[in-house]
C-alpha cells in the first residue's frame, strides 16, 4: 500500500490529462466540498490508483492462503436466497480501483462469473481472463451477451460493472450525482427478459488499509420498473451511494459526463 501510494503520487504529476478528468469529476460531483477538499480527494484518489497496480499482481498470482486473510465478505446469506428462484442473479456493481482484487476476494465466499472488457490485444486478454478466473469461474467478455445469459441460464451468479458512460446503442440520459449522464439500460433489459435476480455489490479497501470488504446487498424490489429512465436512475442511485462510501476509491479519470460534449473538450 505504502509503495502504491508512491506510485500514484508520480500518476498525478505525470497523467495530466486524466488528472484533468477526474478534477472535473469530483469537482462536479462534490460541490458541497472546499477547493482544498476537492484538491485532497484527488490526490489521494491517485495514490489508490497507484495501490491498484500492486494489487493486481497479488490479485492474480496471490496464494490463497494470503487472499482469505484480506477477504471480509457480507452478506452471502442474500445471494443464497436469491439463487433460490433458480433464475441467475446479476451482480451490479462500480468501478472502484479495488476492482481485480474484489473479483479475487469475492471468490473466497461464493461460485460467480464476472464480465471483463476486451482490450484487443490478445496477450493481453488472456492474462486478464487468467487472473479473473483466479476469483471467478468464468471471465465473460463484456460484448458476449450470448455467453452472459447462458450463465443465468444456468442459474449463476454473474458480476457486472455498469457505471461507465453509455455510449453505444441507445443510452438514457440519467443523473449521476445529480447530473445527466450517458446511462445503460441492459441491466433492466436482462432482468425483464430473463426475470434474473438484481443484487448491488460494494467493494472497497478498509480505512486501515489491511483488508477489503465486499458487501453482498439485498435484491432489488420492483425490477425493472418497465420506464427506461427510472431503472437507469435506480442503477445510477446505488452506484452513487456506494462512491459516497469510499470517494477516494472509485476511477474518476473517466469521461463519465459525455452528455454534454464541451465538459472534456479542452482536454
Amino acid at each position: 500500500m505504502s509503495a502504491g501510494g508512491f506510485l500514484g503520487g508520480i500518476l498525478y504529476l505525470l497523467a495530466s490529462k486524466r488528472r484533468a478528468i477526474a478534477r472535473i469529476n469530483i469537482d462536479l460531483c462534490f460541490p458541497d466540498l472546499t477547493t482544498a477538499e476537492r484538491q485532497a480527494l484527488l490526490f489521494e484518489n491517485f495514490r489508490n490508483l497507484g495501490r491498484s497496480f500492486f494489487e493486481i499482481g497479488s490479485a492474480w498470482w496471490g496464494s490463497d492462503q494470503r487472499i482469505n486473510k484480506l477477504a471480509q465478505v457480507e452478506g452471502v446469506e442474500n445471494l443464497e436466497q436469491a439463487m433460490a428462484a433458480g433464475k441467475g442473479v446479476l451482480l451490479i456493481g462500480g468501478h472502484f480501483t479495488v476492482l481485480d482484487m474484489s473479483c479475487r476476494l469475492l471468490g473466497t465466499a461464493i461460485d460467480f462469473d464476472v464480465s471483463y472488457r476486451p482490450t484487443g490485444n490478445a496477450v493481453i486478454d488472456k492474462q486478464i481472463i487468467r487472473g479473473r478466473e483466479r476469483g471467478a469461474r468464468t471471465a465473460i467478455p463484456k460484448d458476449s451477451f450470448r455467453q452472459l445469459l447462458k450463465s443465468l441460464k444456468q442459474n449463476r451468479a454473474v458480476w457486472l460493472a455498469v457505471d461507465q458512460a453509455q455510449t453505444g446503442g441507445v443510452p438514457v440520459a440519467a443523473p449521476f450525482f445529480g447530473i445527466t449522464a450517458p446511462t445503460a439500460n441492459s441491466v433492466a433489459r436482462i432482468a425483464s427478459r430473463h426475470g434474473c435476480v438484481v443484487m448491488p455489490l460494494y467493494c472497497a479497501r478498509r480505512p486501515d488499509n489491511k483488508g477489503y470488504v465486499l458487501r453482498l446487498e439485498e435484491p432489488l424490489i420492483n425490477f425493472p420498473s418497465g420506464n427506461d429512465l427510472d431503472d437507469a436512475t435506480r442503477i445510477n442511485q446505488i452506484i452513487e451511494q456506494h462512491v459516497r462510501e469510499a470517494p477516494d476509491q472509485y476511477f474518476w479519470i473517466h469521461r463519465r459526463f459525455k452528455s454534454d460534449p464541451q465538459l472534456y473538450a479542452n482536454i
